[in-house]
């Protein structure tokens, strides 16, 4: 083992190195730890610990950043895995910024998984999968419900609706089948998110959204009381 020296210097509160200088670790001025190992082998840290604690209001931690903007700031220009997290045997695993995904949730088989879990207090909605089919589901337990009615008039709000066919200004060269939001929030509000004409501080748009998967009971109803137009009249 080469011998090692302790001491302060101009730059430094405190070095602690071997004698060629090759391996140091270095307590700095402005609050920093700086681990080299070898001449040609860049900057390394290692914490072999159960806890590692950042205090302080602007405690930020940077892997790829020497100026981290945020409590975690993972950043690199290349186009592969920022950050993964995965289980022990890697059953499940989530990668930010994988096969060309912002995120990439995975598990190594084809049974039932739910991958993401939403809760406000309760769990209201998850995303799953099984075998080559991915569900988005929300909460619709009876014994959380009350209340329930049959829908009646439906086919007179679904004849209220104006589907429209239109492109978005960033993509003018797709066009699309959809609905203005606020047209709908009249008539089915629980399918639209947000505020028609809403800015924020600045006075940049804040859209609002539809969910367009609400529609469907309203459709579902319409047919049937369609049907039953139909069989009415066949049965004239």
């Amino acid at each position: 083992m080469a011998d090692s020296t302790v001491k302060p210097d101009d730059t430094n509160d405190l070095v602690l190195s071997n004698n060629d200088g090759s391996s140091k670790l270095e307590l700095n001025e402005d609050q920093t730890v700086k681990v080299t190992t070898g001449s040609d082998a860049g900057e390394d840290f290692t914490v072999n610990t159960t806890q590692l604690v950042v205090e302080g209001d602007t405690g930020n931690v940077g892997i790829g950043t020497a100026t981290p903007a945020f409590d975690l700031d993972v950043s690199g220009n290349s186009r592969t895995t920022r950050l993964q997290v995965n289980s022990t045997n890697t059953t499940y695993q989530v990668e930010f910024y994988a096969d060309n995904s912002v995120l990439k949730s995975s598990v190594l088989n084809s049974a039932g998984r739910t991958h993401f879990v939403f809760n406000n207090g309760a769990n209201v909605g998850s995303i799953s999968t099984s075998g080559s089919a991915t569900a988005y589901n929300t909460s619709s337990d009876y014994r959380i419900k009350e209340n329930v009615t049959p829908l009646t008039g439906a086919l007179d709000r679904l004849n209220l609706l104006k589907p429209s066919r239109f492109n978005f200004i960033l993509n003018p060269e797709i066009n699309l089948d959809g609905f203005l939001a606020h047209e709908v929030s009249d008539h089915v509000p629980e399918a639209v998110f947000g505020e028609k004409d809403a800015v924020d501080e600045g006075g940049e748009i804040v859209p609002q959204g539809i969910d367009q998967s609400k529609l469907v009971p309203l459709l579902v109803a319409s047919v049937q009381e369609l049907s039953v137009k139909v069989t009415a009249l066949e049965n004239a």
